[in-house]
This record gives C-alpha cells, structure tokens and sequence, in this order.
C-alpha cells in the first residue's frame, strides 16, 4: 500500500495546504487547535466544547445534521491513470446535508453508493471541509478535506468491512450547484481523480 509513495506524499501535502485556509494559527492555540475548527467541534458552543473534544464533535455533527440544507449527490466519473484497466463510469447517487460557517466555509455530512473500480457496488459516508474563495459574483472555488468511513468488495479489508481514510477534495461552483473532485493516492494500481456534482434545495 502506497501510503509512502509520492502520489501520497502529494495528497498529504494538499490536506496540509487546504487546512492552512483555516486561517492563522494562534500561538497560544496551536496547529492541533486550528485542526479541531475545522471538524464539527468547530461548530459546537462553549459548554459543549467545555465538555470534551468527542462531546464538541457529536454537538457539531448533530447541528449539522439538524440545521444544514439537503442536498443531492451525483457521482459519474473517476479518472484512473490506468485507464485502461478499470471502469471509469463511477455511476452513483447520494444526499448530504451542508452548513455554511461563519467564516464561509462549508461543511458537510453525507452518504454516497457508486461503482468502484471494478465496476461493483462501494459505499461512503462521512465529513468534507472546505475553506472557500471567491472567484466571481456567485462562483466560489474551495478546497478543503474529507474524512469518511468506505465499504468496498476489494479495497481495504474487502468484503464490504468498512475502513476509515482521509483524502483532499476541492470544489468550484456556486451556493446551489458545485462540482467536486476528491483525489486517491495510488492504491494498488493507479493514481485516481474521483468527480461528482452537488445540487442543493
């Protein structure tokens, strides 16, 4: 497994760079600080942070769940530099439910089912956050992370067991309507660019 290879180094690398749109570190905080923002503890209140950082990321991922706006998942698409060798029409549907912060970063719980590589079923739910620049009137690109929990027929443990990864994802599109694009290391086979679209309601 691939986690020393340089296409890793290079997803590890852009996980590092979108964090940094956190904005400045704080001296008496520190990285690890400006890290928790950036998961749902970022969201949670004063008494729910005070209570621990696993109490503060449950209250912020409820918020979420509570209070962000539905939207819709399509996936279609995930480029393989070994094309060749594996399907490429990542076909899927899945829901997220997405917050604004004050800062104007998003972030979102979601669940997604598309085909993998070898053209069976995968499934993925988790957390993206993503820091936003403005490109225009209306188009906002981002960039940010994902960490998720995946079940695949080969991948990882196979046999659908699911197993948990982390990988950087960015966005361009509009409040209502993004295209996204997360990258995978080079994982047995190949480096992957998977791309899917958001619709919000």
């Amino acid at each position: 497994m691939a986690f020393a290879s340089r296409a890793g180094m290079k997803a590890l690398l852009c996980a590092l760079l979108a964090l940094s749109a956190a904005g400045p570190l704080r001296a008496a905080d520190g990285w690890w600080e400006t890290v928790k923002d950036t998961t749902p503890y970022g969201l949670a209140d004063e008494a729910e942070r005070a209570e621990g950082y696993w109490h503060g990321l449950r209250a912020g991922s409820a918020s979420i769940a509570r209070d962000g706006r539905w939207e819709l998942l399509l996936s279609g698409y995930a480029w393989h530099e070994e094309g060749d060798r594996y399907n490429e029409k990542a076909w899927g549907l899945g829901i997220a439910r997405r917050v604004t912060d004050a800062r104007g970063n998003e972030r979102l719980l979601y669940a997604l089912a598309s085909k993998d590589s070898y053209s069976k079923p995968q499934y993925l739910a988790g957390y993206a956050w993503l820091a936003r620049w403005p490109l225009g009137e209306k188009l906002q690109f981002g960039a940010g992370y994902t960490a998720f929990l995946m079940a695949r027929s080969k991948y990882g443990p196979g046999n659908y067991i699911p197993f948990p990864g982390v990988l950087p994802v960015a966005s361009l599109g509009t409040e209502r309507m993004n295209l996204m694009a997360a990258y995978v290391p080079a994982f047995a086979g190949g480096n992957v660019l998977f791309v899917f679209g958001r619709i919000g309601f």
